[in-house]
């Protein structure tokens, strides 16, 4: 099957933009068929409704199986000793910039917050969108490269 986004008004391009946030336009048309050919594959049932329970409500805690009621405590993540970076679109529906930053200050060990793509990138663009190598990738490379390089000088320099 084949399905534009890049069709104004095509069912695919609404689904996209429903789902992502507007601007399909940054998408590759070839990937882009490529993961509807083989989405939602890969992904359970259990992930969609855990991620209903994040939402419904608004902490950052295990899945809770079956239905039980359980109480679980959130995620603590004050014991990351990771360094992060945060890359995040300011057009994404599923991630709201806000919560990015709710998120930011939980982390102990944050390198980095950046807003990715101007006021058009949005949450799909992070896999299939034509700027992303610029935007993202090359950065995220940077920070593993440089990362490596520490851990090494540590590792072989006791």
């Amino acid at each position: 099957m084949t399905c534009s986004v890049s069709t104004p008004g095509s069912q695919c391009a609404s689904f996209a933009a429903n789902l992502f946030g507007p601007h399909p336009e940054s998408y590759d048309e070839q990937i882009f068929q490529l993961l509807l050919a083989h989405c939602p594959s890969g992904a359970s049932l259990k992930e969609f409704e855990h991620f209903n329970q994040l939402v419904q409500s608004g902490i950052f805690r295990p899945y809770e199986r079956d239905g039980i009621e359980c109480i679980h405590q959130p995620y603590n993540l004050s014991a990351s000793s990771a360094p992060v970076s945060i890359f995040y679109g300011l057009n994404d529906w599923i991630v709201h910039p806000k919560n990015v930053i709710r998120l930011a200050s939980l982390l102990p060990n944050l390198r980095e917050v950046i807003p990715v793509g101007g006021k058009k990138f949005n949450h799909v663009d992070f896999i299939i969108g034509t700027r992303v190598r610029a935007a993202v990738y090359r950065k995220l490379l940077q920070n593993l490269r440089n990362d490596s390089q520490a851990y090494l000088s540590i590792s072989t320099h006791p």
